[in-house]
């Protein structure tokens, strides 16, 4: 009966300890959601699986699509080794892309400039039409000689709305002028 009662409990040990063991690790008996191909630079290198929305690639292939090895791969870990690797965005390695980079630069900053330019005109258009509206309305709201009366009303949200304009017209300026210091840079003789 001793070795009857000793065996249930060192079977009972022995079955909680991996249950303990493999709570934490294990994928089986997890439902697989889905599975998708793995690809670097345009190369199918492998397939991923989904699992509780988490992918899952195959490290191997992924170390060895950027030219890395894999010194270790066990119980113990997994160690990855990447010498060197450069992944250059041309077929020719050698080419020196600072002149497409600049150009392209240079493009998306007149783009901006030119942007800023008409955010610049349009407050002062807005400024230049609050400014017009402003008059009549002080005439009106100090014809009303009451403190909470529609003109007056009217008049003090005009008045807000045109000094918010004047202030961020100084902040806007800066920027256009920040985005033309840059400009000139990249158009400097030593870029």
């Amino acid at each position: 009966m001793k070795k009857l009662v000793a065996g249930f409990i060192l079977g009972a040990f022995i079955m909680m300890s991996a249950q303990a063991f493999g709570d934490g690790i294990s994928f089986i008996g997890k439902k697989v959601d889905g599975q998708t191909t793995v690809t670097i630079n345009g190369e199918e290198i492998g397939e991923a699986v989904i699992i509780n929305g988490k992918s899952f690639a195959p490290v191997r292939e992924i170390t060895e699509g950027f030219g890395g090895k894999v010194e270790q791969a066990s119980g113990k870990g997994i160690a990855l080794k990447m010498d060197d690797v450069s992944v250059s965005t041309t077929d020719n390695p050698n080419t020196d892309n600072t002149s497409t980079d600049n150009t392209k630069l240079k493009s998306e900053l007149e783009q901006k400039i030119d942007q800023q330019k008409k955010q610049i005109k349009s407050i002062n258009e807005v400024i230049a039409g609050l400014e017009e509206q402003l008059v009549p309305l002080k005439e009106k709201a100090d014809a009303d000689k009451t403190t909470v009366g529609v003109d007056r009303t009217k008049y003090e949200i005009f008045k807000n709305v045109l000094q918010e304009r004047k202030d961020s017209l100084p902040i806007e300026e800066k920027k256009l002028a920040d985005l033309e210091a840059q400009l000139a840079a990249l158009q400097s003789p030593s870029n």
